[in-house]
């Protein structure tokens, strides 16, 4: 989407995303592991700090995840659906499929941010784009050319090494 439809759809989500009532998204399990959970948590430092927001501060919070339902500002907002019935396999082939689509974008000098948010809002994206019933929300994507002086765009989660979540077996070393 881009243009009218694409202001459209993020003035509803902008207002749902507002609403005191809405169910917030919860797309990690309450059981998550530790080490992920702390994972998560220094990503949210790290990205609330860059907007000055505290942890505490929940309006803050609020105000800056809602830039997601804008797209980050970009002057396209890309929607993913897959069959709801489709299995973990599928999802995975789908993954494949956005950071292929990721990837070519780059190459042509286009930045993209993948954004889990919009399957918090399946009814309303469903509804406005009059998808079919089997029709579930993967998530939406911002793209469009990059503003390498915001502040966002130095945000730089840092990376496990390797060696942490992978072993190798039948490698000289």
């Amino acid at each position: 989407m881009t243009g009218e439809p694409k202001r459209a759809l993020s003035a509803l989500l902008a207002t749902a995303h507002t609403d005191p009532t809405a169910e917030p998204l919860m797309h990690l399990p309450d059981n998550l592991a530790q080490k992920y959970r702390e994972r998560q948590e220094h990503f949210g430092t790290l990205f609330y700090g860059l907007h000055q927001v505290d942890k505490c501060d929940i309006d803050g919070r609020t105000r800056v995840s809602g830039l997601n339902f804008e797209f980050f500002g970009a002057p396209v907002g890309l929607i993913f659906t897959i069959e709801s019935n489709l299995k973990k396999y599928s999802w995975l082939d789908y993954g494949l499929f956005l950071q292929t689509l990721m990837l070519a974008a780059r190459t042509r000098g286009l930045a993209t941010c993948p954004q889990v948010a919009f399957a918090r809002f399946q009814a309303l994206i469903s509804d406005f784009l009059h998808l079919d019933n089997g029709q579930e929300i993967v998530c939406g994507m911002s793209l469009g050319y990059a503003d390498e002086t915001a502040p966002l765009n130095s945000l730089r989660m840092p990376r496990e090494a390797t060696q942490v979540f992978t072993h190798f077996m039948g490698f000289d070393q």
